[in-house]
């Protein structure tokens, strides 16, 4: 039982050093260095194809195992699909809209923006998670009228496409 759990130790701590050291480079802006040990860790090219897929052998084989399988899990849209999603689409931008009913309310602003998880990079415009949900309430309010404004208006900012 010790060796296990020495054998569990050392391997997250080999996982905190490895973490670390990425951080470290990543901190020091030594892009290179990081991503050669990215690499390293994660993309091995050392894999090889099998010979045996559900007991056929063989490249031709093995294709169609493949098409078999990915034929009878994907399918794509039909015409039919592609008309019924077309009339949803159609319905909904071509619904009146209700202005006196704001679609995001300040509860539903609480539970999005409490759901967001900290310590995540900012984006360009500087702007970490934690901003926002240590904002206060204010913040909340103003959020709620910027989306229930493109909502209302069916227009996105220009500045909202930058992050993605």
């Amino acid at each position: 039982m010790k060796y296990k759990s020495a054998v569990k130790e050392a391997a997250a701590s080999a996982d905190l050093i490895f973490n670390d050291d990425l951080y470290e480079k990543l901190y020091r802006k030594d892009n290179a260095a990081f991503w050669k040990d990215w690499r390293k860790r994660f993309c091995s090219r050392n894999l090889k194809p099998t010979n045996i897929l559900n007991g056929c052998s063989g490249d031709g084989n093995i294709r169609q195992e493949f098409t078999r399988y990915f034929k009878s899990v994907l399918t794509p849209n039909s015409a039919q699909g592609d008309n019924k999603y077309k009339l949803k689409v159609d319905d909904f931008v071509n619904s009146p809209c209700d202005q006196s009913a704001p679609k995001v309310d300040i509860t539903v602003m609480q539970v999005c923006v409490h759901e967001r998880k900290n310590d995540r990079a900012a984006r360009y415009d500087g702007i970490c998670n934690e901003h926002v949900k240590y904002g206060g309430a204010q913040l909340l309010v103003h959020l709620c009228l910027l989306f229930n404004a493109v909502t209302v208006h069916s227009f996105v900012p220009a500045d909202f496409f930058a992050l993605a």
